[in-house]
């Protein structure tokens, strides 16, 4: 790895090759999934160079946006992978459930949306290729975050709301891009392979609460007044079981002091 600004330009080529995948296929589950990943690690990329190198902050806010506009159709993905699996393991009435809780819609994005994104991309490459990041800095960022990281965990020991949990699962994914750009993982901060166990422990407990608010929400008729309580109690205990996963990976890592 050359350095910082070498892995950030693949996740750039990365955004950009997913984007024009969903662009030709807005129910290509796949390309979203890939184009949120690599947008969201600019972003935490980006607000670095803004406080070191005085980097414009539009392309950040403008890829910001598009996290937010894609979120509920990446959410409906997730809601439909689980319903079909959960219909095809459960007793009757599973079917009925799956037809009722309709995934979100991929959201309407027209071509001008689009190319906003697309010089939001390339205002961030231009940025990233025009300067030079110290490493100094990444370093320093990725220590604030692993101090940012130990309260949400403590938090997280004491209640695993969903606030908690959500908040802790941001931090996670901080951390842990600010350290994929290092070529080296510097004396007392998490090596990324936990925090992507971590992360993904906690995601899926995340996914549980959004699949079990959408059924909530649904209009409790007799047909599917019974599936609606059996789904929620399957959702809780696969939540409990990734919360339990996750903390496997917490607790040793709230044993490591985070730097001063």
């Amino acid at each position: 790895m050359a350095g910082p600004n070498v892995v950030v330009l693949e996740w750039l080529d990365g955004a950009a090759a997913a984007a024009r995948r969903v662009r030709r296929d807005a129910c290509d589950a796949d390309a979203l999934h890939r184009f949120r990943i690599n947008t969201r690690r600019l972003v935490v990329y980006a607000k670095v160079l803004e406080k070191t190198c005085g980097v414009p902050v539009k392309p950040r806010k403008r890829l910001r946006r598009a996290l937010r506009a894609t979120g509920p159709c990446r959410d409906g993905h997730v809601e439909a992978l689980w319903l079909n699996d959960y219909a095809q393991r459960s007793r009757i009435g599973a079917t009925a459930l799956a037809k009722a809780l309709s995934p979100e819609a991929a959201p309407a994005l027209g071509r001008r949306w689009w190319r906003k994104v697309d010089g939001a991309l390339e205002k961030m490459r231009l940025a990233v290729e025009s300067t030079s990041l110290k490493k100094i800095a990444v370093r320093e960022a990725a220590e604030k975050e692993w101090r940012r990281l130990a309260g949400r965990l403590r938090r997280l020991d004491r209640t695993c709301g969903q606030s908690a949990l959500h908040a802790a699962r941001i931090a996670v994914k901080t951390l842990r891009y600010l350290l994929e750009t290092m070529e080296t993982i510097p004396r007392g901060l998490p090596a990324p392979s936990i925090l992507r166990r971590l992360q993904s422990a906690l995601g899926e407990a995340h996914d549980r609460d959004v699949i079990a608010a959408g059924i909530a929400a649904l209009d409790p008729v007799a047909k599917l007044r019974t599936p609606m309580r059996q789904a929620l109690r399957q959702l809780k205990r696969e939540k409990s079981s990734r919360l339990s996963c996750a903390k496997s990976c917490w607790k040793p890592l709230l044993k490591v002091s985070p730097p001063p």
